[in-house]
């Protein structure tokens, strides 16, 4: 018996670790759950940093009807979006030479 005792230890009060399939199944939804928050925060840190970049500029417009018109005209006649039009006719003004980057 002594023997015994010393190659395996006999701890009385103690809680036997023993982890079932319930309780596996929930400490694995918990990690996933950890890594998938921690996956998702970090991708939406990197998708806030490209939204704040500053090559990019949201500009609204108020055209005239006429000049909505033309714009139109000439977009479709170029198959374009009206967007693209004005874009170039935008890029057209500052001349051929284009080294305003920011």
């Amino acid at each position: 018996m002594v023997v015994k005792s010393i190659l395996r230890p006999i701890c009385y009060g103690a809680v036997p670790v023993r982890c079932g399939v319930a309780m596996t199944i929930t400490v694995a939804i918990l990690v996933s759950l950890i890594i998938g928050l921690a996956f998702g925060s970090v991708i939406a840190g990197i998708a806030m940093m490209e939204r704040r970049s500053t090559r990019h500029w949201v500009v609204y417009l108020r055209l005239s009807e006429d000049l909505y018109r033309r714009l139109s005209e000439a977009a479709t006649d170029h198959r374009w979006s009206l967007r693209a039009e004005i874009i170039n006719r935008l890029e057209a003004s500052f001349g051929p030479t284009r080294s305003y980057e920011f």
